[in-house]
């Protein structure tokens, strides 16, 4: 939604008063977008079942975002898994990535760029999640033609080389990072040189 229009067609109600408080805003424009035209965001991330922080994080995430926004956007979930950790998950999974198997990440680019409910990817990036397949990984960020948003759940001081150089390349195949502190962004911008506005 930009400026007012959704898929090009006006969603602005007739009364509509921009300097309304943002709950009744929301609300008033939700109620003129039907549940197919809402955009879609899928989030990339190690879900429950699996026993890990950034699941837990995802799933909490994802509950109050839907008890908030459930009526602006959809949200579904593409599932981490690896050799190891196989899991039977509930209604909301719509993808599952294999971690340890390369060709998946080129498959889930391809179902993600063919997929008319995704609008956009929302990935939750841990450096281990995607150690077995760091280049397919760069690879489908690059290759996704949706809008990406990458969660930086750990920033690093004091970088090496090599470590700068991966987050300089995810960065820029990202259209958006997020972290999780203040102090996070001041790393990223004076010991990774990444543009503050990208933060």
């Amino acid at each position: 939604m930009k400026n007012g229009t959704y898929s090009g067609k006006s969603i602005t109600p007739a009364g509509f008063n921009p300097a309304w408080p943002m709950q009744y805003r929301q609300e008033t424009i939700s109620r003129f977008i039907s549940p197919e035209k809402r955009p879609g965001i899928l989030v990339l991330s190690t879900y429950p079942p699996r026993e890990c922080g950034i699941a837990t994080y995802s799933q909490d995430l994802i509950r109050a975002l839907n008890n908030k926004f459930r009526d602006s956007f959809t949200l579904s979930i593409c599932a981490l898994e690896n050799r190891h950790e196989k899991h039977i998950y509930p209604g909301q999974i719509k993808y599952i990535l294999d971690t340890d198997d390369s060709s998946s990440f080129a498959r889930l680019a391809r179902d993600i760029n063919k997929d008319r409910d995704t609008s956009m990817v929302l990935i939750q990036h841990e450096f281990g999640l995607f150690a077995a397949n760091e280049a397919a990984f760069l690879d489908m960020l690059t290759a996704l033609n949706k809008p990406v948003g990458l969660v930086f759940h750990t920033v690093l001081p004091n970088p090496d080389t090599g470590l700068r150089l991966k987050v300089a390349e995810l960065a820029a195949a990202a259209d958006a990072l997020i972290v999780m502190t203040q102090t996070s962004s001041d790393i990223l911008t004076a010991e990774y040189d990444i543009p503050a506005h990208k933060i």
